[in-house]
C-alpha cells in the first residue's frame, strides 16, 4: 500500500504577524501593494513577510505580473525616481503628466508648467508661456514663475535684454511704451502670478 504524506507548514515565528491576515490579503490582492511595502509598514523583512503568505496559504504574484502592475500605476520601471527629471538640452525640469491635455508623445510636460498651472488654478493655454523671473530655468518655485502671452513674453525680454530690469524699476527708460513699462511693473514689482494686459494698446 503506497503511503501519502502531507506537507505541514509550521508558523515561520513565535510571535505573531504584526497585521492580520485578512489586512495583508486585501493589501497583496485588492491594493496591489508589494511584498517589501507591507514589511515596511509592519517593520518587517520581505523574507518575513513571504514566510507568512505561504504559511497563510496565499498565491504569490509572479515576477512579470508585478512589473505590469508597476506600469500600469504610473509607469514605474527600474529607474523610476519619482516623475520629474532634468533634460540638459533644453535646461528644463520636466514631469511625468499622461492626463495632461498638452502633454509631449512622452507624456510630460514642464515642471515649470505644471507649478504655474497649480498656482492660478486652471491650465495655461496654447498661447500663454511661462516666465521665470530670474531667467533660471530650473528655479520652478512659484513666486518665480508668471504666466504671460506670448506677445507680451516676447515684449518683456526685448525691454529687459535692452535695459535690464534695475533700470526699468527706476524708471531710467522714459522713452518704453507704457505697455512694456506697465509689463515689467506686474511682473518684478507686483509679483502677480498671471499677467492680463490689453495688448491693442
Amino acid at each position: 500500500m503506497k503511503r501519502t504524506y502531507m506537507k505541514t507548514v509550521k508558523q515561520p515565528d513565535r510571535q505573531p504577524f504584526p497585521l492580520s491576515k485578512q489586512a495583508v490579503k486585501a493589501m497583496y490582492y485588492e491594493e496591489h501593494v508589494s511584498m517589501c511595502e507591507i514589511g515596511k509598514k509592519a517593520k518587517r523583512s520581505r523574507q518575513c513577510v513571504a514566510r507568512w503568505m505561504t504559511y497563510w496559504g496565499f498565491q504569490r504574484r509572479t515576477s512579470l505580473e508585478g512589473l505590469r502592475l508597476a506600469r500600469k500605476d504610473a509607469a514605474h520601471g527600474p529607474n523610476w525616481k519619482g516623475g520629474e527629471w532634468f533634460q540638459p538640452s533644453s535646461g528644463y525640469w520636466v514631469v511625468y503628466a499622461p492626463s495632461h491635455p498638452y502633454a509631449s508623445t512622452r507624456n510630460t510636460i514642464r515642471r515649470c508648467r505644471a507649478v504655474a498651472e497649480e498656482r492660478i488654478g486652471r491650465l495655461c493655454t496654447e498661447q500663454e508661456v511661462v516666465h521665470h523671473l530670474d531667467f533660471d530655468k530650473a528655479n520652478d518655485e512659484p513666486e518665480n514663475l508668471c504666466v504671460l502671452s506670448k506677445r507680451l513674453h516676447a515684449l518683456l525680454h526685448m525691454a529687459l535684454g535692452r535695459v535690464g530690469a534695475a533700470k526699468l524699476l527706476r524708471r531710467k527708460c522714459p522713452n518704453l511704451p507704457s505697455i512694456t513699462a506697465k509689463l515689467v511693473k506686474l511682473v518684478y514689482t507686483d509679483r502677480v502670478a498671471e499677467v492680463t494686459i490689453n495688448e491693442r494698446r
